[in-house]
């Protein structure tokens, strides 16, 4: 997964380059709902797992539908993360930005704020869990 979040790099910094930053970033987003609502089917005991189990494929099939969404669902993260930073490039240009040093540093301080709250966002859900719902 982490592999496939960068590996299409320079497929998706062209798709960007020719439809402009709102169109790829609306395209990894509808590609996230889609997975997201894929995946939910895969873990949830009430969508597709009950169809799945009942056709006799099993596991194997839900295991295998749940990694494929999982390689699409990077796919849609860079296209968003090429399509963001390249929006954040020209209004930091826009903004009077006009060195490579410049547009380095708001580059920087976003991902600060990004990987920021990711940290609180992962501190929030190691409080809030039920530990000994998890182990069983």
């Amino acid at each position: 997964h982490d592999f496939l979040m960068n590996a299409p790099g320079p497929a998706t910094a062209a798709v960007v380059e020719r439809s402009g930053p709102r169109a790829a970033i609306a395209l990894g987003l509808l590609i996230y709902v889609v997975v997201v609502g894929g995946l939910w089917a895969c873990g949830s005991d009430d969508a597709l797992y009950p169809v799945v189990t009942a056709g006799g494929r099993g596991e194997r099939l839900v295991q295998q539908a749940f990694f494929g969404l999982v390689v699409v669902l990077a796919l849609g993260w860079n296209f968003m993360w090429l399509a963001s930073t390249s929006a954040l490039d020209a209004a930091a240009r826009a903004g009077g930005a006009t060195s490579c040093g410049e547009i380095a540093q708001i580059r920087t301080a976003n991902e600060f704020c990004i990987y920021s709250a990711s940290v609180a966002f992962l501190l929030v859900s190691m409080v809030t869990r039920d530990r000994y719902k998890d182990v069983v």
